[in-house]
């Protein structure tokens, strides 16, 4: 067991970016799930997911004193999702599996600090969940094809994906991974809404909304940071300048230091 009061139970290795002969390597760019078999995915998919198990997901008590046991959950709670996924040509486990991979790198070198202690496992699992249950049908099949109540049910958009997550809730419901003698109730609702919000944003048919959405925040932080940063040298230059300065002289200076501190932000931006 590791030591207490360690962040996590189990360390992820370095991300690496060339091929190597070990096609089970989650942290080779090029792993490719269609080499594998289903037992490889199904290894390759705990491997990741014990990496982020940490005390913010799974009690302390019992993540110390008992770490075969959270094993075991996280490993049946993988298996029972992959039961849970149909033989469908691309919508399947090996889908599933796939994207948890990809989302595993992204985390790994590129957002960690950005999130929170228990984000990187909630990220993986609904990664790995999001597709749960798919019969290889799009929403705009499904309106015109499938029966009343399946509509009813689900509403008109994106039906499918609040099907995912209701396949979801029942695996997480019946999980011991997800029981109370592992993780706090808070944790598991956390989690549930947090699933459903990155489930319905893999909906294609709201995806260029979602994306201009996003986009603009991205903007919009940058606009702030910049405005904050001119304001701050500003401030800065101008109250470090002499009264000697004429005042032509000064703004001279002032603006062409603002002007390389703002050409700055943008390289780096």
């Amino acid at each position: 067991p590791p030591p207490k009061g360690a962040a996590r139970a189990w360390t992820p290795e370095p991300l690496s970016f060339r091929s190597t002969q070990d096609i089970n390597d989650v942290n080779n760019y090029y792993y490719s799930t269609l080499k594998l078999t289903h037992e490889e995915h199904i290894a390759g998919a705990v491997k990741m997911i014990l990496s982020f198990v940490n005390e913010d997901v799974i009690r302390p008590e019992i993540m110390h004193s008992y770490p075969e046991e959270v094993q075991k959950s996280v490993e049946n709670f993988v298996v029972s999702v992959s039961e849970r996924y149909t033989k469908t040509s691309y919508h399947g486990f090996h889908h599933a599996v796939d994207v948890m991979q990809m989302m595993y790198l992204l985390i790994n070198n590129f957002l960690e600090k950005k999130l929170s202690k228990a984000e990187p496992f909630f990220l993986l699992i609904t990664s790995l969940c999001h597709d749960v249950g798919h019969q290889g049908a799009n929403n705009a099949f499904l309106r015109q094809h499938e029966d009343d109540n399946f509509c009813q049910k689900f509403g008109s958009t994106s039906m499918l994906e609040l099907f995912h997550v209701e396949q979801l809730c029942e695996i997480v419901d019946s999980s011991a991974l997800f029981s109370p003698r592992l993780m706090k109730s808070h944790v598991k609702e956390e989690f549930k809404g947090l699933a459903k919000d990155l489930i319905k944003a893999t909906d294609m048919e709201t995806h260029k909304e979602t994306m201009k959405q996003f986009i603009l925040a991205v903007k919009n932080r940058r606009a702030q940071k910049l405005e904050k940063h001119r304001s701050k040298a500003f401030h800065t230059w101008s109250m470090s300048r002499t009264k000697k300065d004429s005042r032509e002289k000064r703004q001279r200076r002032i603006t062409n230091r603002i002007f390389g501190s703002c050409h700055e932000t943008v390289r780096y931006r």
